[in-house]
């Protein structure tokens, strides 16, 4: 269909045919927008936050509007004179030159509108060596910390390679990202070597300019204290890549103190090998240091240990144990066999018949020697299970009155008996259980933390996540604070009631064990958190004590309990010194809850749910009963002893 045919249609479709023939399809908008928008940015980085500073830069998350992604950008401090202008650029410089996943990468350098210079970088997330290593130390193993130094040492050596030395390793420079890669930062103190070999990158970096740096560097000391070597610290001209060696060396070292278990041997004698004084007597590349590493994971002996035989068929037979075996049970079945067919042959058929009956009677000893070490082992396995359940019957459930006397000597002979029963059977959970809750009362949390085989939502699950969650194991004294904090953390379920009397009364006996009354007297606060505990919806600012009259005023709705109604236990408030108590206008019903108060001299219970007075019998010194009006009957009040007076409150 042609124009002619448009027209003939419709108006309309002439006027939109006449629109579109005026429409220019070859607009730069319409061919190449990404290119319009590209040419149209003014300003090539937008400024986010700092991430850091220190030494001679600061760092600034910047996005590129260009490449449009986030890259790190490298900045001088706003006071930095223009002497520290090259070292930087150099440093720029020299870290562009250095092609490898565990360098950081360079990807602009130059002058900002203040002519001021800046370089940008990798954005990486994670954190240093030294952070991640406090943050995973109880978590991280030795293989993936030989994993972290083996590219590290891909990283140097690559540096090596091309002539450059890092000078300043440490755990600082090192960056380990959110998804396990490893990154040498910060080449402010690297330097060129063997600039006169004509290489590439001896033209590319301005050789002029950088052997000026570099005889500025010979006349100052480089590098970081515990990290450089010798010539380093003495500011030698020797410096070489045995400098960095040095400084891998104690890298690796410092590595490997977040567990002392790690350092063995053979990486002991490594790391004395890269760290010694003389630089000739280290390893001669990064590339000997890392074998020996990969010689040590692989279970080989490295050249520094100078492993004599003994120790080589150690660890072959490490290597090789299942082929080990089997090899020494061929050699054994072959020696024993060609024995066999020897005397077989050689003995008559006289001998041979005196010989089988030798060996019947030797064969009839040996089976009941055999029955009797089975019948003996049997008889100790059943003694250690009788002696296990006596055990956790009678001592280890610390539920007798005579814990709460002496709480912390009863816990700590539970514990030896403890320790027979796992050396017996070190994986015994019943045992492990036992021996966590107690160290957990008599606040041992270091010995406590290393029991990590229960499952989650167990209730000794729940108090390793105490123990981690406050780092329990930093305190060396436990205060008051600390103590209310602790319980805090627990919830009144019905198998931890009994856990927060104990763990009180264990404070309670060591801070008092040196007669201090200061202390005592203070434990109000404890106590007054252990009845809230008890009683969850009661409100804990009826709870009024006067350390001078020694009177204790406790009320208040939903205070039911004084104890924790558990077999043995007693009064929380028998901590504190107590003459006068007033328990009023609450739940509280049960008198036998408050024994363990042996100075009670006066007693207010009006309002209380109270029937039975019987338990005041018990109460020697108890002279003064305050009641309300009604409150009980003449036969119930008939059971009082004659020394206690009754009063009835107006």
């Amino acid at each position: 269909m042609d124009y002619q045919d448009f027209t003939e249609l419709s108006p309309e479709f002439e006027q939109f045919y006449n629109e579109a023939a005026s429409y220019q399809i070859d607009s730069p908008e319409i061919i190449s927008p990404s290119f319009v928008e590209l040419s149209e940015i003014s300003q090539k980085y937008e400024f986010g936050e700092q991430l850091g500073q220190g030494g001679m830069k600061k760092i600034v998350r910047v996005y590129d509007h260009l490449a449009r992604r986030y890259v790190a950008m490298a900045l001088l401090p706003d006071d930095a004179e223009q002497t520290v202008y090259d070292p930087f650029i150099h440093e720029a410089w020299l870290t562009s030159q250095l092609d490898h996943p565990n360098i950081i990468k360079i990807h602009d350098v130059g002058l900002d509108e203040n002519q001021r210079p800046f370089f940008t970088m990798d954005l990486k997330t994670g954190s240093s060596l030294k952070t991640f290593l406090q943050t995973h130390a109880n978590t991280v193993s030795l293989d993936q910390l030989l994993e972290i130094f083996l590219k590290l040492c891909d990283a140097i050596a690559y540096a090596h390679s091309k002539n450059i030395l890092h000078l300043d390793l440490k755990p600082e420079n090192i960056q380990i990202g959110s998804f396990g890669e490893v990154m040498v930062c910060d080449w402010g103190l690297g330097r060129l070597i063997s600039l006169d070999d004509g290489s590439d990158i001896d033209k590319l970096l301005l050789n002029s300019e950088l052997r000026d740096t570099n005889l500025r560097h010979e006349k100052m000391t480089i590098g970081t204290p515990g990290f450089m070597a010798v010539e380093q610290l003495k500011r030698s001209n020797a410096l070489s890549e045995k400098s960095d060696i040095y400084g891998l060396g104690s890298l690796l070292q410092y590595m490997l103190q977040v567990n002392p278990d790690f350092v063995g041997k053979s990486l002991s004698a490594v790391i004395k090998k890269a760290t010694s004084e003389q630089p000739e007597d280290r390893y001669n590349s990064v590339e000997v240091l890392g074998e020996e590493v990969k010689k040590f994971r692989l279970g080989y002996a490295t050249n520094a240990e100078q492993a004599g035989l003994s120790e080589e068929l150690k660890l072959f037979y490490r290597r090789n144990r299942a082929v080990c075996l089997i090899t020494a049970l061929s050699l054994i079945v072959i020696i024993l066999g060609t024995a066999l067919f020897v005397v077989k042959i050689d003995q008559s058929r006289r001998a041979a018949d005196e010989n089988y009956q030798i060996a019947e009677k030797e064969r009839q000893k040996a089976e009941y020697s055999l029955n009797l070490y089975h019948q003996e082992k049997a008889s100790f396995a059943n003694l250690m299970d009788n002696y296990s359940r006596s055990i956790y019957t009678d001592d280890l459930q610390l539920v007798s009155k005579e814990f709460y006397q002496t709480p912390v000597k009863i816990a700590r002979e539970a514990l030896e008996r403890i320790e027979i029963i796992l050396r017996h059977d070190p994986n015994d959970r019943k045992a492990l259980k036992q021996k966590m809750y107690i160290l957990f009362c008599i606040q041992r949390y270091a010995e406590a933390a290393k029991i990590t085989t229960f499952k989650e939502g167990t209730h000794l699950a729940f108090l390793s996540k105490i123990n981690a969650k406050m780092n329990l194991t930093s305190y060396k004294k436990v205060t008051i604070d600390l103590l209310i904090e602790i319980i805090e953390q627990f919830d009144p379920r019905p198998n931890r009631i009994p856990f927060i009397s104990k763990i009180i009364a264990c404070d309670y006996a060591m801070r008092y064990k040196k007669n201090n009354k200061k202390v005592a007297s203070s434990y109000y606060r404890v106590v007054q958190k252990a009845v809230s505990y008890y009683n969850p919806k009661w409100d804990d600012e009826n709870f009024i004590y006067n350390e001078t009259s020694k009177t204790l005023k406790l009320s208040g709705h939903d205070l039911k309990h004084l104890s924790s109604l558990w077999e043995g236990d007693q009064c929380f408030l028998r901590f504190i010194p107590i003459k006068n108590l007033h328990i009023t206008h609450c739940d509280f019903y049960n008198l036998y809850e408050l024994e363990g108060l042996k100075q009670l001299t006066k007693l207010d219970i009006q309002g209380t749910q109270v029937t039975d007075l019987r338990p005041l019998e018990k109460f020697k010194k108890l002279k003064i009963l305050t009641i309300s009006e009604g409150q009980f009957t003449q036969k119930q009040l008939s059971v009082l002893p004659e020394r206690i007076a009754v009063r009835v409150a107006e």
